[in-house]
């Protein structure tokens, strides 16, 4: 669907719709947002559709520790006599296996169109 503003600054113009899906017919999806009446989309402005696959406590706790992990290497100083690269990257992983854990994000799957 077309937008008049941009959902990511350098991206493509896009709006981004999170429903559940009511009906399909030849030519329409419709969908069922919260309080609101199922609407029609056409087929042809679509351009993906993402399930859900829920929260997982386990996957957020992987993701998010190699991604603290990373940038615990990345961004601490150079000078490794005092803090060694193992060290800053063994905190990176546990605080972002805390982290994500305790703030679980959803996982979404692509469904071809």
């Amino acid at each position: 669907m077309p937008d008049s503003l941009r959902s990511f600054f350098f991206g493509a113009r896009r709006q981004v719709i999170t429903g559940a899906l009511s009906r399909v017919t030849a030519d329409s999806i419709y969908l069922s947002v919260r309080s609101s009446a199922p609407f029609a989309i056409a087929r042809s402005d679509v351009r993906s559709v993402r399930v859900s696959r829920g929260e997982s406590r386990t996957w957020s706790a992987v993701q998010t520790a190699a991604l603290f992990g990373m940038a615990g290497v990345v961004t601490t100083s150079s000078d490794n006599t005092r803090f060694p690269l193992a060290a800053r990257y063994g905190i990176g992983l546990t605080v972002g296996a805390i982290v994500g854990a305790i703030w679980p994000y959803e996982q979404w799957k692509r469904i071809q169109k």
